[in-house]
Formats: structure tokens, C-alpha cells, sequence
């Protein structure tokens, strides 16, 4: 890949149907960048998130984070 490639990620999470009584959820999300600045911008600061705040868990799935109570 060359530096001014323009790299595309998109996800989805949850269950399109809504179906799941535990998660009726559907969720649809991406980012956009260049790929000289995918380190700075996207992979240093994701690495810094899981490190925070997912730090057990090896593979991350949004189904196994528990909510949090207010």
C-alpha cells in the first residue's frame, strides 16, 4: 500500500433483525484515512483504548462488554 492510499473500514455489530432479547441492537460504523497517517490516527490510538479499558480481553466483541450502571 503506498502512503496516499485512502483506506476504508467499516463494521457492523448486532443482529440486523433485531432478534437478540439480550442485545436488540444494530449498529453500522467506519472511519476513513490516509494510509501514512494510519498509525498516528487509527492503530497507536486503539491500541491505547484496549490497553485502558479492555486489557483481559484478548479478541474484543461489543456482546461480551457489560453495561455500565449510572
Amino acid at each position: 500500500i503506498s502512503p496516499d492510499t485512502f483506506l476504508v473500514f467499516i463494521d457492523e455489530t448486532g443482529e440486523e433483525k433485531l432478534s437478540d432479547p439480550n442485545h436488540p441492537l444494530f449498529g453500522l460504523g467506519g472511519c476513513c484515512v490516509i494510509a501514512k497517517d494510519y498509525n498516528k490516527l487509527v492503530d497507536l490510538p486503539w491500541k491505547q483504548i484496549k490497553a485502558d479499558f479492555f486489557s483481559g480481553i484478548k479478541i474484543l466483541h461489543a456482546n461480551e462488554i457489560e453495561p455500565v450502571q449510572y
